[in-house]
């Protein structure tokens, strides 16, 4: 577009950011997934998805080679929290290998979070009625917004349901509004599908689904008031059809209502003592906030809309849900980071429109432009810095992806059991996901995730399972050592201690400690699942 005097409006041309951020995210993920892999002790590389999504894909594996949806073969416990990801997880499984089957779940995670962008770009321009040049910046920083936030793609390359929950959230808000300002049924359905997948692909992504029914709510009794509730009742049994399938399938294939995960995280966990590890959990991360926050407000009391709404609803309620769970064993904010591209897109939005104006003509009106670019991103990017500020050395790669070490070690473990174990053999562990899915040996779950017993006992609540700002961690402050290991002898056992519990000096009398291919293995003493002639020929440490 030219202005007059021939000066050309420094505007870019829509797309054009959109593409190029697209274009680096690509290169910058190919490069994480890289670097998230390893080189294991039998010559191949592996892939890095996070622990806990490799216990999805052990469920996954079995669903796909006709075990069932089970962890163990015949033990029928739901130790996932994220369905819809493990369905994915399983055609991945049906096509390829294991080791493979894990790549292919990393290199889905791409698209997720450039799905989320783009969602995330067209909800953008509806924030607010702006003039062209706003638009085009609303656009562009939409996209972005969703690439620059590192635990969005952290936890999506990781093979997470966190990028899938963004973008099923931003997906059926932008179906609302579409739908608000055209009326047609099949948006209607779409965001319908949008909240009835957001509770399947993670329980409390029913908190997400809620928001954008009430945001529905408020779109159709602004467009027709007689027609409202007809609409809202077909919106509500399209979102229903498939948390209520869900329900159904639980209660007839696990006998339960709830998953074994939930059970293991809130009974018997007081409120109060959840409310204080929650609060010391969220606090390091409340400065971010307050700063996406502040703009979002500014633009609520200016010209408010249902996505700034929304936006600042959803970002505030996960803070609380986060609190009320009492907190996350991982401070890479994985509950809170579905809200957070929509909200920065919101807030970036607001800093734009308080950038210096556009005003004048010819090189004057350029000059101005070109300023109101820069001071724009220049806030931006310290908002991005604040944001991600804990996480630059990873984003840049001068640090391994979190946990590296820990899959490395635990893939090398797997490998090494299965030359010297036989099908007969079961492993216990306190990383539930490696381990398991690499060895495919019946497993014992020390932390409770996958075993029923362990998630009815009581959590340890003296501080011995407490960091990041808890004193009792959930999903990981319940235990029985005399359980697992005592009562259940599994052949190979991961190590003897937790919180408060040691079993070092009955292991030793009980389990020997040798090392095979350069990994140290705890291996009942005796063992007949074991190959004993197998192990490399070192000495016993514990014998």
């Amino acid at each position: 577009m030219r202005e007059p005097g021939g000066n050309q409006q420094a505007t870019p041309r829509p797309g054009f950011i959109e593409l190029v951020a697209a274009i680096l995210f690509v290169a910058w993920s190919l490069r994480f997934i890289s670097r998230a892999s390893f080189l294991a002790i039998d010559g191949n590389r592996y892939g890095g998805l996070f622990d806990d999504a490799l216990i999805s894909m052990r469920y996954a594996w079995n669903l796909a080679h006709g075990s069932g949806l089970v962890w163990n073969p015949g033990e029928r416990v739901e130790g996932y929290s994220n369905p819809l990801t493990t369905l994915v997880m399983a055609a991945a499984s049906a096509i390829f290998d294991r080791r493979n089957a894990v790549l292919a779940v990393q290199f889905l995670g791409i698209p997720t979070v450039l799905a989320t962008a783009y969602v995330t770009s067209r909800l953008a321009t509806r924030f607010d009625r702006v003039r062209p040049a706003v638009a085009a910046f609303a656009r562009g920083w939409g996209f972005c917004a969703a690439l620059l936030f590192y635990p969005l793609s952290y936890w999506t390359l990781g093979g997470m349901e966190t990028g899938l929950l963004a973008f099923l959230f931003v997906a059926g808000l932008l179906a609302a509004e579409i739908w608000a300002e055209m009326g047609r049924d099949r948006h209607l359905i779409l965001c319908g599908a949008a909240l009835g997948l957001m509770s399947v692909a993670r329980p409390d992504g029913i908190l997400l689904a809620a928001l954008v029914a009430i945001a529905f709510g408020h779109a159709a009794y602004g467009r027709d008031r007689r027609t409202a509730g007809r609409k809202i009742l077909a919106l509500a049994g399209v979102a229903l059809i498939l948390p209520a399938a869900q329900m159904l399938l639980r209660a007839a294939y696990y006998g339960a209502l709830v998953p074994n995960t939930y059970v293991l995280k809130l009974s018997n966990f007081p409120l109060d003592e959840r409310l204080r590890g929650g609060l010391g959990f969220v606090r390091p991360f409340l400065p971010a906030l307050a700063i996406v926050m502040a703009p979002i407000a500014l633009g609520l009391a200016r010209a408010p809309s249902r996505p700034k709404v929304v936006a600042a609803a959803a970002l505030f309620l996960l803070l609380v849900y986060q609190i009320a769970v009492g907190g996350d064993p991982w401070p890479y904010w994985r509950i809170l980071t579905p809200a957070i591209p929509l909200a920065v897109a919101v807030a970036g939005h607001e800093i734009w429109k308080l950038a210096p104006r556009t005003i004048g003509t010819g090189e004057r009106r350029s000059i101005r432009g070109s300023i109101r670019w820069a001071s724009a991103i220049a806030v931006l990017a310290v908002v991005v810095f604040l944001l991600n500020r804990q996480f630059l050395r990873e984003m840049t790669f001068d640090r391994r992806p979190y946990q590296w070490e820990a899959n490395l070690a635990n893939v090398n473990v797997a490998l090494a059991l299965r030359q010297i174990a036989t099908p007969d053999a079961s492993v216990g562990v306190y990383w539930a996901g490696s381990i398991p899915y690499y060895t495919s040996l019946r497993a014992v779950d020390f932390l409770g995730k996958s075993d029923p017993v362990i998630a009815r006992r009581s959590p340890d609540l003296t501080g011995a399972i407490g960091w990041s700002g808890m004193s009792s961690v959930p999903g990981h402050n319940k235990y029985d050592l005399d359980y697992s290991i005592v009562a259940l002898r599994p052949t190979y056992v991961q190590g003897f201690r937790w919180g408060r519990r040691d079993l070092s000096s009955w292991g030793r009398a009980n389990y020997d400690s040798v090392v095979h291919r350069g990994v140290g293995l705890w291996l009942r003493r005796g063992a007949k699942e074991v190959r004993w002639d197998l192990i490399d020929p070192t000495p016993p440490r514990g014998a």
